[in-house]
């Protein structure tokens, strides 16, 4: 691959250890005498299919501070049918004490985020501080069947003094039906964990760009801000996605370094496969991919189950040339395709919006086409880079897509 920028390199994985470290080191025990807080609350709770047995439960959490800065920790529970499915807890540390907005703003707290709309301590003017913690948390389909109880508080182990206190601490959310009665996977495909690897990050990026923060941005401060949120996710799975080269990237799709990916005529894709350094094989494979995703007749949910049927007999007909094995980047933006198919059509009302589920097509379209961008311009560093080169175009690609 490319020269890693060390620099980059530190402050991405600092930041990611830090992340990981809020989520699995062990939080300080509430003590007594703490300070109270006005409220907590669960704001906004929902559960989502990311794939064929694994479901996304995200969370925002709220807490209004009181006349005091709040400490410790509250808990958070999730029961399925009495048992307990997950457990984790929620530190106050750095939250100050309850204050009125100033001009709109409050003060910044790492690892949440606040509106102006509670109520302050001695005026009765709802421009208060409340601040948000997101959380995602992943629960497969096995141990949640029919719905789940999440509480957060549970015990009382901070105290509230709002008049409603505690009364907003509960939530039952019915698990909703598998979407389909298929799976988007093809274990036929080497390259197929990118899909599955895709569904996960994009479901958590997706819940990202609903905050605040997000929103004020301008567009090409929205798209770096996604390309850095994709390079930070796929370092999980390997140190060297630092290392993608984001300029060159942005070139294959959209014909220039700096260009944003939403104003891209993607539906006219020659153009962008012209621009990349492809074998006459993977040029011709990705072709055909890319027009069947435009062409495959979608009226409803039973379409979605034949175009995927359909992207696994592409690859039955790839798997056959002599060169597949030496081929990754078709392998890898169809496999995008498929398990981004599934997810886009899982987030449909019912019944689904047609004719032709207009807004799905675009969905899944901008994925395998990121996929493919990415997987090739990846490639320099081999099978490999191939591999976080999909991973990061096709999750960049959807959560752009996705901002409204």
């Amino acid at each position: 691959m490319k020269n890693v920028n060390l620099y980059f390199v530190s402050m991405l994985f600092s930041f990611f250890i830090f992340s990981a470290c809020q989520d699995e080191q062990r939080l300080p025990e509430p003590q007594e005498g703490l300070p109270a807080v006005s409220d907590i609350s669960i704001a906004e709770a929902q559960l989502q299919w990311v794939e064929d047995g694994l479901l996304a439960l995200d969370m925002d959490l709220s807490v209004i501070p009181g006349s005091q800065a709040p400490q410790g920790s509250f808990s958070v529970r999730a029961y399925a049918e009495g048992r307990l499915v997950y457990e984790g807890a929620i530190n106050l540390t750095g939250i100050p004490s309850g204050v009125c907005c100033e001009r709109g703003e409050c003060e910044a707290v790492e690892g949440f985020t606040y509106t102006c709309d509670a109520y302050c301590d001695n005026s009765s003017r709802r421009d208060g501080c409340n601040y948000h913690h997101q959380k995602q948390v992943f629960l497969s389909s096995d141990e949640v069947v029919g719905a789940i109880s999440l509480v957060v508080n549970e015990g009382g182990d901070i105290h509230e003094t709002d008049d409603a206190a505690r009364s907003n601490n509960s939530l039952q959310l019915e698990v909703p039906p598998s979407p389909f009665g298929f799976s988007p996977e093809n274990p036929a495909n080497l390259y197929d964990e990118v899909g599955r690897w895709h569904n996960e990050h994009l479901e958590k990026l997706v819940w990202r760009i609903a905050e605040p923060p997000f929103v004020a941005l301008l567009p090409h401060e929205q798209q770096k801000l996604v390309l850095e949120w994709a390079i930070i996710e796929a370092v999980a799975i390997d140190i060297e996605a630092t290392a993608f080269p984001i300029g060159p990237f942005l070139y294959a799709y959209t014909g220039s370094e700096g260009g944003l990916m939403r104003e891209t005529d993607w539906y006219d894709f020659k153009p962008a496969l012209e621009r990349l350094e492809l074998s006459p094989g993977d040029r011709h494979k990705l072709e055909a991919l890319y027009a069947l995703l435009l062409e495959h007749p979608l009226e409803g949910p039973a379409d979605i189950g034949r175009l995927l049927s359909a992207i696994r007999s592409l690859e039955a007909q790839w798997l056959d040339s002599q060169d597949a094995n030496r081929a990754p980047i078709p392998f890898i933006a169809a496999s995008v395709a498929r398990h981004s198919a599934y997810f886009w059509a899982a987030r449909q009302p019912e019944p689904f919006q047609g004719p032709q589920l207009f807004g799905i097509r675009e969905g899944f379209f901008a994925d395998a086409f990121g996929g493919g961008m990415g997987a090739a311009v990846g490639m320099i560093g081999g099978p490999k880079g191939a591999i976080i080169g999909g991973l990061i175009g096709g999750v960049s690609s959807s959560v752009v897509f996705a901002i409204e």
